[in-house]
């Protein structure tokens, strides 16, 4: 109890009317279940000053996250319900040394636990004992707590009211227990981003009542049970970023609720069952980075509530099947980095809802005949590049009617004669080449005025680049490895040390989907935010880059002006190739620096006093 000396003074001095059975306009509260609350939350969070001012958790100000409910009795008592503890909440912060008391056991009531973001440094267990005995929660939700660690005790299958069960981002290791299984009342079960291994159990299809099942970014092995068929009213299937390989179960086209299939960076083989169309509600199937090496199965047209279709990377061969063209809720396509041969079907440009088509780096051939109204529609989200014996014969680039496409390596068809079927992709209107868009960042005369910014005969080089057409991250990478050096290109891609965190990054943003439920006017949005007590357009900042002018002359002057014409923060590099009073001198606008605690306390001081 040494760990808790304010909430007991609370508990004790002020608390003292209610414990001894002060009424309320509502109802008390049991001394017993009063104490257990305060004692959980002082093994979570630092001692709140809000508890002084409002020592009775459920009267008419409740405390930030705890919910009550008055029970049955005569006179009336509250109970606690709900704990949740979070930075959305406006509640203390955790302390450093946060854990699970086993005074939960105090509250007999309580349906939701919901920790989020608390458990960051002392390391915390699930403990049997304390979890297997909580027999009336509902929602156990420990999310993003990166100290809490070991296994998943079988216990938790004891709760048997749980129908909600999140212990997302956190370092949770070793197996899945098969007495998950017997939990017939969960809806939801969220265990991914851990290091979860082993194979998953059979047991899994016992869940009847799941909706969401998400175990992604573990390192599952072994097959997907066939058990998983059996859950009937199942919606969603997200087990991507593991390890798991084999066939997928047939029994899996059992599913007919089912509306995102996710099964992205495994080992899974093909082919694909015919079973499979009976998805009929399918919406998402995400299947990228495996290594299915067969056909795409023609049974894909009558999914027809499709509306992303991933399938890049896993070796597909044969033909595009008509099918496709069957689609007709279809957004997104993208069969990209495969072995696909034959012609495109003209019918997918018949698709009315289709925004996104990647089919490079394939083995297409023959003319490219999609209509021209299609090709102007998706624009940059018409990628067929690296298709060698694919030609084109609509106009990819028309100044006139603003047409562009990624189909730059895609020549022009030939007639009889020799000419090309279409001349506007001649002369000027055709669209250059990605090496033609921007000349070597050494060809650029840059002359700097003494405060880093470019004087007037820089005018040219800034309108040139302005007109590059780059609409993506991808581009901006693409051009940088064709024009910078080597070493230097290897320099600015590179991650820190194995790069596990760039590997992740890059696999995090490639699966973002948003899914909009109605169309809302953004005109108005204000993403205006404060970092640190600044005032900044809105949440993005200008993360520290050093050697900045290994890439361009104008270097830290450039990003410092750019950051000020977008009114956020630049950071600058402890290895920044400008100093920090060249930075400063660009003009106005908000610059951090990037300081490392040098041996030499005065040499950090110095850069400390100069920033």
């Amino acid at each position: 109890m040494a760990s808790l000396p304010l909430f007991l003074v609370v508990f004790l001095v002020l608390g003292g009317g209610l414990i001894s059975g002060q009424q309320n306009s509502d109802g008390i509260m049991e001394k017993e279940e009063l104490l257990g609350l305060f004692e959980v939350l002082g093994g979570l969070l630092e001692d709140p000053s809000w508890a002084q001012e409002h020592p009775q958790p459920c009267d008419e100000t409740p405390w930030p996250g705890i919910q009550c409910e008055i029970g049955d009795e005569n006179p009336p008592s509250f109970h606690v319900t709900k704990i949740h503890i979070g930075p959305d909440f406006l509640s203390p912060p955790c302390k450093s040394s946060a854990s699970l008391s086993s005074s939960l056991l105090k509250l007999p009531y309580l349906k939701t636990l919901s920790i989020f973001n608390c458990f960051l440094t002392t390391p915390v267990t699930l403990s049997p004992s304390l979890f297997g005995a909580l027999s009336s929660l509902e929602t156990l939700a420990l999310v993003s707590n990166p100290a809490l660690s070991g296994e998943i005790p079988p216990e938790l299958s004891k709760i048997t009211n749980l129908r909600v069960l999140s212990l997302s981002q956190n370092n949770l290791l070793g197996n899945i227990p098969s007495e998950i299984g017997g939990l017939v009342r969960l809806e939801q079960l969220d265990l991914s981003y851990n290091n979860l291994s082993g194979e998953l159990p059979q047991e899994i299809g016992g869940l009847g009542s799941l909706t969401i099942l998400d175990l992604s970014w573990n390192v599952l092995e072994g097959q997907v049970p066939s058990s998983v068929g059996q859950l009937q009213v199942l919606q969603k299937i997200d087990m991507s970023c593991n390890m798991l390989r084999g066939l997928i179960p047939p029994n899996v086209g059992q599913l007919k609720r089912l509306v995102l299939f996710d099964l992205s960076h495994n080992l899974i083989n093909g082919p694909i069952p015919e079973t499979l169309s009976g998805l009929e509600n399918l919406e998402y199937w995400v299947a990228d980075k495996n290594p299915i090496n067969s056909e795409i199965p023609q049974f894909v047209g009558k999914l027809k509530n499709l509306i992303s279709l991933s399938f890049s990377g896993c070796g597909l061969i044969g033909k595009l099947p008509n099918s496709l063209s069957s689609l007709k809720n279809l957004s997104s396509l993208s069969l990209d980095n495969n072995s696909l041969n034959g012609t495109v079907p003209t019918s997918l440009g018949t698709l009315p809802k289709l925004d996104q088509l990647n089919l490079s780096n394939n083995q297409l051939s023959g003319a490219l005949s999609l209509p021209e109204d299609f090709i102007g529609r998706l624009g940059k989200r018409l990628d067929v590049r690296g298709n060698n014996g694919l030609c084109a014969i609509n106009p990819l680039y028309n100044k006139k009617k603003g047409i562009s496409a990624n189909l730059i390596s895609a020549p022009v068809c030939l007639n009889a004669s020799g000419a090309t079927n279409d001349t506007a992709l001649a002369g000027e209107d055709k669209e250059p080449k990605v090496s033609e868009r921007m000349k070597p960042f050494g060809q650029y005369p840059v002359e700097n005025n003494s405060s880093g910014s470019p004087s007037n005969s820089n005018a040219k080089m800034h309108k040139q680049i302005a007109e590059m057409e780059i609409t993506n991250v991808s581009e901006y990478e693409a051009i940088a490895k064709e024009k910078l050096p080597k070493m230097v290109y290897d320099y600015y891609a590179s991650g820190a040390e194995d790069e596990w965190t760039l590997k992740e990054n890059k696999r995090a943003f490639s699966r973002i989907l948003f899914r909009p439920r109605i169309l809302v006017d953004v005109s108005k949005i204000d993403l205006r935010t404060t970092v640190l007590g600044f005032n900044i357009s809105m949440p993005i900042m200008i993360a520290p880059t050093a050697m900045q002018k290994m890439a361009h002359p104008e270097g830290e002057f450039a990003t410092a002006r750019a950051a000020s014409a977008a009114d956020t923060i630049m950071t600058l590099s402890s290895w920044s190739t400008s100093s920090v009073e060249e930075v400063a001198s660009t003009g106005p606008g908000i610059r951090f620096f990037q300081l490392y605690k040098n041996i030499s306390e005065n040499s950090t001081s110095v850069l400390g006093i100069k920033w």
